[in-house]
Parts: structure tokens; C-alpha cells; sequence
């Protein structure tokens, strides 16, 4: 009882320190109110901010300087909180407010070395690039400077933040490539995978839409018994827990319509990030004017120009290209010296950095001893850092080769400069400068014009392609320079007047180069492909809310094949009969308010976990909760298409007796978790009732007390594969939370003003959660609401 007291004493405590806090600071700010704000940067130029209705920053300053300095202010006023817990997960500080929990993620980003790569970044940038970048954090230090209360984050963990300068924007750049890229996990999981799979399993689960990439890979040049699973399983897990790593469901989609096909007689260009969620969004809207600059659309906290949207002669947005840009290098240690690797034929001396992650106490702080910081040391190779000295998934050293921390990186003067674009020209130019990540960029312009670019350095490789981790001797693996720009994809003006990207395979198999075998596969491309073309098709001219429509597109092309085996499959129970009649009677759609779609999830879940779980370990001898949760880490993201063609064309591989007893005892596993969760009457159930987006919350999220404040949930539909992609991870007694996903919703009408340009943000813009907006957004994005970048409440005068 007395444990209990003080709990209700604590959270009456914090409630009441969170409202005194923000009582007088923040609602000025906020609920939907419109303000403005006129400031002077530190050159004496006028700048103001306008919040509109529409949640949109507007910002318009007398230079372009000026301009971003508002950016700076705006974020700052709004997402201070988000803007501190970036900066520290990227420097891997996490742990000096939030303690022992975090020392592994912070020993992974030093290991990583973002601030050092940033460092060098910086040195490469235009001029003004780097004017830019200090006219921001300008503005985010003068809001600091003239607020001395801060957001209640800060107040509960004690926590004072620290200036901001131009190398913590970089470093937000290299945050950005490092969600995107995730071919060294996936290198790592097939490499593993060989202690367990034989080709036949291997081409089946990793290698059914790349078998061309498969075929010139050669055998690796070490064996994969030098995984740790367990180790290679708990990171995994922790990253994942982290919302650090979102694996195959970590893309978008995006496409542009030319003018030939659209109502209004202009080119529409469409884009939906999919991201981590958080709440707040990474993303802020914003408009912004100087005396050059003139854009619109999202902008991500910490980074002062549009990362995708619009100026008054063209729009962007892009997809992930899930390109490999990652190599993970084994190196050979000298036996009798071990400072020493082999590389080009001589042995190298490893160079060596030590790092001292500083850890707070646990709470109460007070009461207890002052933490020694943990002194970690990271070797580093020609190849680039040793990543397991701290990852612990080999005895091998295992270096990171990543596009992300070369010497020379120009990635956020490619955004700048797409901001200044006037034309197709300049688009690709700018885009030229990019390294990391490597994105798919869709275009449209106002003369009515589609395009689209494939972004990024991407390593030219000898063989081994890099599928697996091979030997960091520089010979047999090295980068042989880079793909040269001007061979990349590109399209310009296609006759069919549509282009579509959704992670999917962008290369024919007679491309000369490698790029990947990490793509999704092309469900959601070919699904937004036919939905255009149907309305194409019938003549009829394409509108912004048809775009909307295609957005919200819940339909699984996917799940078809798996649907009909399903539905063939002979009942033993009335229970399975009624279910086996509503798979049977399915549309498809994986809305929320199907219940058809509830049983054949959960089912589905049920079918992976006995065909490639329980059968898949006695044939393999698998044994060791390690061994079971790496396995179930590697089919959980099979497609429906795959176990469809697991349950019939490879029967005889994946099943060890009948594969009809596998179905039948998974659905009645499935009928038993959602009569738990749901109730008896299988008709009630619903997908949204077990199906939740989670917008996490760092920290708070974590502590049960503070979390229904902090974090935001809603019901939801969505799938695997389906444009409104959904795969979500099984919760014990909650169901199923989609972590991954939709982060923002833009499409853009280029006609030259903004006035058509709509969006939604899967948050408000305000960070505060005592905002009655602080879940705006995620409530209009869940009903598939939009507001418009441009409002003539505005104070911004659009022509």
C-alpha cells in the first residue's frame, strides 16, 4: 500500500509540475489559435511567424537568412524537447538523462562516429550551405536565450540544453541516413541465416524478386558460424524497441501525374514517408519566404529547409531506394601481433578512439552514488569503425563501409538547393549532390512536366555483390569508385504521364550496375499503378481527391493468393467453418472495421509461426530461445505471397507432414487470441479493435505513470503491403501496434501558388502535450483528413 501512496503522490506531483510549467508559456501558442510574431535576427533583418488554423508556420523574412533563423525559433518554440533528445541520440549521449538503459544505444552511435563524419560534412558544404545552417541555429538559441521556461521534459529529468550549432544539423542529416538504411542488418540476417538454411530456403525467403542478384553472388569467404545469434537477436530487438530500426516497412510511396491526365491542368506530385512514429512528428510544416526563397511543405525538426514539397515552379518527394550502401567488412587480425589487419596485401595498424558515455544514477538521484562514465574504445580500419567491439555479434572484427561517413559529403546542399530549383535542370543538379541517403525523388513542375531520379552515392562493387559480410582485405570486396550520376535511373516526361515508387526493384535485370536485393515488393507500386490507370483509363481527369483516396488505399493485393488457399481449406468445427466462410466472403480491404480482415491477420501470424516456426526448428534442429526468437525475427515479414507459395509449390520444403494440419491449428490458434482479446461473437470482431498506431514518446512512453499523457494512440486498418502499410508487431494482452509507418501526407497541385497544396502530419505541430492540438494530427491523418499549406487566414500573401 504504501508503494501504491507513493506513486499517487508522485503523479499528482508531476501533474501539477507540468501545469505550472506550461500555464503561462505555452498556450499562446497553441490550440489552434492563430498567432503572429515579429523578431529581428541577429543582422538587424525583420522576420515574422504566423500559426495559422491550419497548424502551418508561416515565415517570412527581409533575407533568406532571416528566413531561417525563423525556422530555427519556430522548432525551437515547438519541439525543443524533440530537438535535444536527437542531438543526444546522435552523439550518443541518450544515457546521461536517461541512465543505465541506454548506454548500448549510445555505444553504438559512438562507434558509428555521426559527429565526427558530420565534422567533415561540414567542410564540404557552399558557402551558403553553411550561412544557412548558422542562421538557424541562430534562431533556435536566441528562443533559448529570451524563454527560460522550458518544456516539461526538461523540468521533470533535469535537463538545461545546450546552445545549438550548424554541426547538430548535420548531424540530423546523417540521423536521416542512418533510418534509411538498412542493408547492413539485412546483410547480417542472411549471412546468419546460412548456419541454418539451405539454398532452397534462402532463395525463397530473401531472394524471390532478386533471383538474378542471388545467382552472381558468390559463396562467403567466412562462415557464418562467427554470428552470435543471441547477441545479433538482442540488438536487433533493442534498435526496434528503440523505434531506431523499422527494417522492410521503412519506405514510402510517392508518384507524379503530368497535366495531360489531371483535372485542374496541372502536374500533381504525391508522397507518403513512412517512418518511425513519434509523437511529436519528425516532421513540421512550414511555409518560407526571403528575399530568394520562396517553399512549402514538411520540414524535419533540426534542419531548416523543405525536405519535401514545393516552390512556386516545382515540387518533390521521395521514396527510400533501399539501396545497399552499407558493407560490413571481416577482417583478418595478424596472429602474432593483434593491433595489426590485412588490407592490400600488408598489415595495418588499427587506429583507436576511446569514448566515455557519462550515465546518470538511477532514481531517486539523490540517494544514490554518482555513476562512473563507461569508457568504451572503438577500433577503427581503412574500411571504416570496427562496429562489434560494442555491437558484440562477433569475435571477427567486423567494420562498417557506409556511403553516410565518407570524407566528403554534400547531402544537405542538395536539399538546400532543391529548395532554389527552378526547373528539371536545376532538380538534377541538385540532386547530384546528395550521398546519403539514396532516395527516389518524384517531380512535377509548373509547365505541367512529370520526372523522376534516382539520388545517392551508391558503391560500384566487385564481386561478392555484398550481400553478406565478405573479407575487408580491400581486394576482394572493395568500392570500385561510385555509380556514375549521370548513369543513374532517371525519367523524364514518360508517355504514360504517371511514375510511381514504393521501395520497389527500380533496375531491369541488363542494368550494368548493382544496387540492391533489399527492395519491398511491388504490391504497393503495382496497386497505385492500377488505381491511376483505371481512372486514366475511363477517361476521367485525376483530382486532389482522388490522390486522398489512393493514400488511404487499405486494399492487400498481397493477401489474394493466401485468401484462396484459405478459403478452400476443409472446416473440422463449426468455429473454423464460420471463420473459413468469412476469408472466404472477404473483400480484401484491411479496413479497420472488418472482421474478416482481423481473422485472416491474426490467422496468417499463426500459419508463418507453425510453418516456419515449430516445423522449421525440428527440421533444422534449432534449439534456445535464441535460436527461436532470431528465426522468428527472420519470417515475420514474409509476404502473404510467400507463404501461399510456401504452403503449395514448396509444401514438400516447408511443411514435415500434411500442410493442412499447420492451417487448421493456427486458425484455431487464432480463434483462441481473439476470443481472448474480443469476445466469443466472432462477428463483432473488428481489425481497429486489436490494430493500434502507437506514436511513441521519448522518454515518457516508457514510464506507465506518465505515458497516457505523453503518447498517442488510435485504431487503425492497414497491412503489410497495403498503400496504407501497416506491420505491426504482437503485444501480450494489448495486440497489435503499428510503430512504422505513414509519418506525413503531401500532395501538390504545381500551379504555381500553394493554394492546392494539402497535407496532413501525423502530429500537431506542437511538441506540448497539454495542448488541446497535440493530437490533431494524428486524429486527421487517421481519418484521412488533410488541411491546406496555405491559408487566407495566413498572414502570407500568396499571388
Amino acid at each position: 500500500m504504501g508503494s501504491v501512496l507513493k506513486r499517487f503522490v508522485l503523479l499528482l506531483l508531476i501533474i501539477l509540475g507540468i501545469v505550472l510549467t506550461y500555464i503561462f508559456t505555452t498556450f499562446k501558442f497553441d490550440n489552434g489559435k492563430e498567432v503572429e510574431l515579429n523578431l529581428s535576427d541577429p543582422h538587424g533583418s525583420l522576420v515574422s511567424l504566423s500559426l495559422g488554423n491550419n497548424m502551418v508556420t508561416a515565415i517570412e523574412g527581409e533575407t533568406d537568412l532571416a528566413a531561417f533563423f525563423g525556422v530555427g525559433y519556430a522548432h525551437a518554440r515547438d519541439r525543443l524537447w524533440q530537438l535535444e533528445v536527437q542531438r543526444r541520440f546522435a552523439k550518443g549521449a541518450l544515457s546521461a538523462v536517461f541512465g543505465a538503459d541506454t548506454v548500448t544505444i549510445d555505444a553504438q552511435m559512438r562507434a558509428l562516429g555521426l559527429y565526427s563524419a558530420a565534422e567533415k560534412a561540414l567542410q564540404s558544404l557552399s558557402p551558403q550551405a553553411q550561412s544557412s545552417l548558422k542562421a538557424y541555429a541562430e534562431g533556435i538559441n536566441y528562443y533559448l536565450k529570451e524563454h527560460a521556461q522550458l518544456p516539461p521534459e526538461f523540468v521533470l529529468l533535469d535537463v538545461t540544453p545546450e546552445p545549438w550549432q550548424p554541426l547538430d544539423t548535420l548531424a540530423m542529416t546523417k540521423l536521416l541516413a542512418y533510418d534509411l538504411s538498412d542493408s547492413m542488418w539485412q546483410d547480417l540476417t542472411r549471412f546468419s541465416s546460412l548456419q541454418v538454411l539451405d539454398e532452397q530456403a534462402q532463395l525463397g525467403l530473401f531472394y524471390s524478386h532478386c533471383e538474378d542478384v542471388y545467382q552472381t553472388q558468390t559463396t562467403p569467404l567466412a562462415g557464418p558460424e562467427q554470428i552470435n545469434l543471441l547477441s545479433l537477436t538482442n540488438l536487433h530487438t533493442t534498435l526496434e524497441q528503440q523505434r531506431l530500426k523499422g527494417g522492410q516497412y521503412v519506405g514510402s510511396n510517392a508518384w507524379a501525374v503530368a497535366a495531360k491526365h489531371t483535372e485542374s491542368g496541372h502536374a500533381i506530385v504525391s508522397g507518403d514517408p513512412h517512418l518511425g512514429l513519434k509523437a511529436p512528428s519528425p516532421w513540421y510544416a512550414v511555409s518560407v519566404q526571403g528575399d530568394k526563397i520562396d517553399a512549402a511543405g514538411m520540414s524535419l525538426v533540426g534542419i531548416p529547409v523543405v525536405i519535401f514539397g514545393q516552390n512556386k515552379q516545382l515540387a518533390w518527394s521521395a521514396t527510400n531506394m533501399m539501396a545497399d550502401t552499407q558493407d560490413l567488412q571481416l577482417e583478418r587480425v595478424n596472429p602474432q601481433d593483434r593491433s595489426q589487419y590485412w588490407y592490400q596485401g600488408q598489415w595495418q595498424e588499427f587506429s583507436y578512439r576511446t569514448e566515455y558515455i557519462e550515465v546518470r544514477a538511477q532514481f531517486p538521484q539523490a540517494l544514490r552514488p554518482v555513476s562512473p562514465a563507461r569508457k568504451i574504445t572503438i577500433r577503427e580500419t581503412l574500411n571504416g569503425p570496427v562496429i562489434n567491439d560494442v555491437f558484440g555479434i562477433s569475435d571477427t572484427p567486423m567494420s562498417l563501409r557506409w556511403t553516410a561517413l565518407l570524407d566528403r559529403d554534400t547531402s544537405y546542399d542538395a536539399f538546400y538547393q532543391l529548395n532554389y530549383a527552378q526547373n528539371w535542370q536545376d532538380f538534377r543538379g541538385a540532386l547530384g549532390l546528395l550521398t546519403a541517403p539514396a532516395l527516389n525523388f518524384l517531380y512535377g513542375d509548373v509547365n505541367g512536366q512529370i520526372g523522376y531520379q534516382a539520388a545517392g552515392l551508391l558503391p560500384r562493387k566487385t564481386t561478392p555483390m555484398g550481400l553478406h559480410p565478405v573479407a575487408g582485405d580491400g581486394v576482394m570486396a572493395s568500392w570500385q569508385n561510385f555509380i556514375p550520376y549521370t548513369e543513374m535511373p532517371s525519367i523524364f516526361n514518360p508517355d504514360s504521364g504517371i511514375l510511381v515508387s514504393a521501395n520497389n526493384r527500380i533496375t531491369s535485370s541488363d542494368y550494368p550496375y548493382y544496387i540492391s536485393c533489399d527492395w519491398a515488393p511491388d504490391f504497393r507500386k503495382d496497386r497505385i499503378t492500377q488505381l491511376l490507370e483505371e481512372k486514366i483509363n475511363q477517361g476521367t481527369k485525376l483530382t486532389v481527391e482522388d490522390m486522398q483516396v489512393i493514400q488511404a488505399d487499405e486494399f492487400s493485393t498481397d493477401a489474394l493468393a493466401l485468401q484462396t488457399y484459405l478459403s478452400q481449406v476443409e472446416a473440422q468445427s463449426e468455429e473454423q467453418r464460420q471463420a473459413i466462410a468469412l476469408i472466404a466472403s472477404w473483400d480484401g480491404q484491411m479496413s479497420a472495421h472488418s472482421n474478416a480482415a482481423a481473422v485472416f491477420f491474426v490467422w496468417a501470424r499463426h500459419i508463418r509461426n507453425g510453418l516456419f516456426g515449430d516445423d522449421f526448428q525440428l527440421s533444422y534442429r534449432l534449439d534456445g530461445m535464441a535460436d527461436q526468437q532470431w528465426l522468428s525475427n527472420l519470417y515475420r515479414n514474409t509476404s502473404y505471397t510467400q507463404v501461399a507459395t510456401a504452403l503449395t509449390e514448396q509444401a514438400e520444403l516447408w511443411c514435415t507432414g500434411q500442410c493442412t494440419e499447420v492451417v487448421l491449428d493456427a486458425l484455431d490458434k487464432a480463434i483462441a487470441e481473439l476470443s481472448k482479446q474480443l469476445g466469443n461473437d466472432m462477428n463483432s470482431w473488428l481489425w481497429g479493435d486489436i490494430h493500434q498506431t502507437v506514436y511513441f514518446h521519448d522518454p515518457f512512453s516508457q514510464v506507465d505513470l506518465l505515458k497516457p499523457l505523453f503518447e498517442i494512440r488510435n485504431n487503425t486498418g492497414g497491412g503489410p503491403n497495403t498503400i496504407k502499410v501497416s506491420a505491426p508487431n504482437y503485444v501480450d494482452s494489448v495486440g497489435y501496434e503499428r510503430r512504422f509507418g505513414v509519418s506525413h501526407r503531401q500532395i501538390m497541385v504545381v500551379d504555381g501558388t500553394y493554394q492546392q497544396h494539402v497535407f496532413s502530419n501525423s502530429t500537431s505541430q506542437t511538441g506540448n502535450p497539454l495542448s488541446l492540438s497535440y493530437s490533431a494530427g494524428s486524429d486527421e491523418m487517421n481519418g484521412e483528413q488533410y488541411q491546406p499549406i496555405s491559408n487566407p487566414s495566413n498572414t502570407r500573401n500568396v499571388q
